[in-house]
């Protein structure tokens, strides 16, 4: 109890010292949510858009079209063609990159605030008015068709990708985000530009603003720009599952690789669980770091592994507790009862300390730059937590027990519920 009152003692004074740290929400009359957050010392505007909606929320059939959209937006918009994005953009020394994840996409503005005006009018007409020029698109899709070739030719990439579809079966997270090659071959240009009319609409868009501008220039900005948008009702269709497997799945492959590789792991819970922090801390102890048990006992002690470790990303539903080692084929039998009698060893109060301590020192130092700042405030939002999560969650990962990480493992961690995949070379190898 003493190292937990320490713990939030210390976060207590770190957060209230922090300038800046009050956050403003507003919701435009089109639905658009604004996040404003204020920082008068850096020179830097961060903004970036979550766009609710990212894999996960696709048909089956037009896989990987939240990817090829993302990827076709700063190709060309109705009055501006690539070139001239990246010329204007760089000569007011801003950047603008999209990404995608399962649950949401996201469009990102990073500007001296002194340009942040004109920036901001690029970043929203590349938002509003792509093109969608057929030749961009195809250039792009021969891009992601070889993106998602090379998962096949790369260890790890394929036995994660093997893992999901054995974990996950039908439901959307099986699928990666890249989408499958006959899908990404499948999607039209009238395609993307209908995915782009719903999904683009303002009222699932999180716009999340960091900057030295007061709140009252950036709400008129915002309304210049987004404010004409119309609202649009996406009708989602409901997601069932996942559902853990009834008895151990184990999947085996042969592929043309000179090292074996194993998975194994576990669903596991959504953001928005009580456990989700303890998850995290549990992960900590695991699989983190060099100190981490799979690193000091698997790797160093009896010298099973050379590649060890464990993940457990965050996902608005069920996600998925990961352990994965590179090994020599020969030994994935002993590295399996290995793993089983460490993950059946009760944690001490020791690792627990030390894992928060580590946890929230990561926290702080993530949140360093306004940029990181910006995204974490917009990422709970997307995630459905809200953005007060991202204040909330070392603290809760401070005040968590002994007891809180066993009932975590018992009900998580069971014998009957973990797929494992093991990938070796063919035998005449």
């Amino acid at each position: 109890m003493r190292h937990n009152y320490a713990i939030i003692c210390a976060l207590i004074f770190i957060l209230s010292s922090t300038p800046g740290w009050s956050v403003e929400r507003r919701i435009l009359d089109n639905g658009l949510t604004l996040i404003y957050k204020q920082n008068r010392v850096s020179r830097i505007t961060s903004c970036i858009a979550f766009i609710r909606g990212g894999s996960c929320t696709e048909k089956a059939d037009k896989s990987g079209i939240t990817n090829l959209l993302l990827k076709t937006l700063l190709k060309g918009t109705t009055s501006l063609n690539a070139e001239e994005i990246s010329r204007k953009i760089e000569s007011l020394g801003g950047e603008i990159q999209s990404e995608v994840s399962p649950d949401f996409a996201q469009v990102s503005l990073v500007i001296p605030t002194r340009h942040f005006k004109n920036g901001f009018k690029i970043f929203a007409d590349v938002m509003k008015n792509p093109a969608f020029l057929q030749d961009e698109i195809e250039k792009e899709r021969k891009v992601v068709i070889s993106e998602i070739r090379a998962r096949y030719d790369e260890i790890f990439p394929y036995t994660y990708d093997c893992f999901l579809a054995a974990l996950y079966d039908t439901f959307p997270y099986s699928r990666n985000v890249l989408g499958r090659e006959n899908t990404v071959l499948s999607i039209t240009r009238d395609d993307l530009a209908e995915y782009h009319r719903r999904l683009f609409a303002p009222n699932n868009i999180i716009l999340v603003i960091l900057t030295g501008m007061p709140l009252k220039e950036i709400i008129r900005e915002v309304d210049t720009e987004f404010g004409s948008l119309l609202p649009f009702d996406r009708i989602q269709e409901k997601i069932e599952g996942p559902f853990p497997p009834e008895k151990p799945v184990v999947f085996r492959a042969e592929k043309e690789f000179i090292q074996g590789y194993l998975m194994f792991g576990y669903l596991a819970p959504e953001v928005s669980s009580e456990d989700y922090p303890v998850l995290k801390l549990i992960n900590s102890i695991l699989g983190e770091g060099g100190s981490s048990r799979l690193f000091v006992q698997i790797r160093e002690k009896k010298g099973l592994a050379y590649e060890v470790g464990s993940f457990y990303p965050s996902r608005m539903h069920p996600s998925h507790f990961t352990i994965y080692m590179g090994l020599d084929s020969k030994k994935i039998e002993e590295a399996k009862v290995a793993l089983q009698n460490l993950l059946e060893t009760e944690p001490a109060e020791e690792e627990i300390v030390n894992a928060k301590s580590f946890l929230i020192g990561k926290f702080i130092l993530d949140h360093e730059s306004s940029q990181r700042q910006a995204w974490y405030l917009g990422w709970y939002e997307a995630l459905g937590i809200g953005y007060r999560y991202d204040e909330e969650y070392p603290f809760k990962i401070g005040k968590i027990n002994i007891e809180d990480v066993k009932r975590a493992i018992s009900t998580y961690f069971r014998k009957d519920n973990w797929v494992c995949v093991e990938v070796r070379p063919p035998v005449n190898k």
